[in-house]
């Protein structure tokens, strides 16, 4: 078997430098830490070394489980996410478009109104016009009857005061025929009837 030569069982020998010149031994220092280091590298350590390596994989490994969990999760939420933004985004474009009817309508109604709030402007201009000119009717109605009126009463006045004359008349020439004897009416000729 292969033995490994430490520096206590090695003769004291020159050492030769980079340039083949004998250099001075090693001190006591050295030959100790030389002694302590290759005594520590046996198979033991390696075993040891392996172990914690093993347990180092171990834990990276359950950390990479870990990470992989989470980052499904992760991916859940975010397709969680994305499709209630899909939901979100469909519900907007649907009030959107309810909006802009609702809009519309309303633009209709508004032109509605002012087109009846023209047609009334309208029909109170009318009725006061007709209003004004049944006022005018009226007065000109009034008028011409009170003229009828006024008309009438002078025509009557005027047929009384002819009356009046008339037989103011006829007594004056009934007073004249007895003055001087004779009838100052005759009677009227008689009518011959037909046989």
């Amino acid at each position: 078997p292969h033995t490994v030569e430490t520096v206590e069982d090695s003769p004291t020998r020159p050492v030769q430098n980079g340039f083949g010149a004998p250099s001075m031994p090693h001190t006591q220092t050295e030959q100790k830490t030389s002694t302590s280091l290759a005594k520590k590298y046996n198979m033991g350590d390696d075993l040891s070394e392996l172990s914690k390596l093993k347990e180092t994989l171990q834990k990276l490994q359950a950390e990479n489980i870990s990470l992989k969990a989470q980052l499904g999760s992760m991916s859940q939420e975010e397709r969680d996410v994305a499709r209630e933004t899909a939901a979100t985004v469909e519900e907007i474009s649907k009030l959107s478009n309810a909006l802009i009817s609702v809009r519309a309508e309303v633009l209709a109604a508004k032109t509605k109104l002012l087109e009846s709030t023209a047609e009334l402007t309208a029909a109170k201009e009318k009725k006061q016009v007709l209003g004004d000119l049944i006022s005018e009717t009226q007065s000109t109605k009034d008028a011409l009857e009170n003229a009828n009126r006024d008309i009438h009463v002078v025509n009557e006045s005027k047929q009384v005061a002819e009356q009046r004359q008339a037989a103011a008349n006829a007594t004056s020439g009934s007073f004249e025929g007895d003055l001087f004897g004779f009838d100052p009416t005759p009677a009227p000729a008689s009518i011959p009837q037909p046989t």
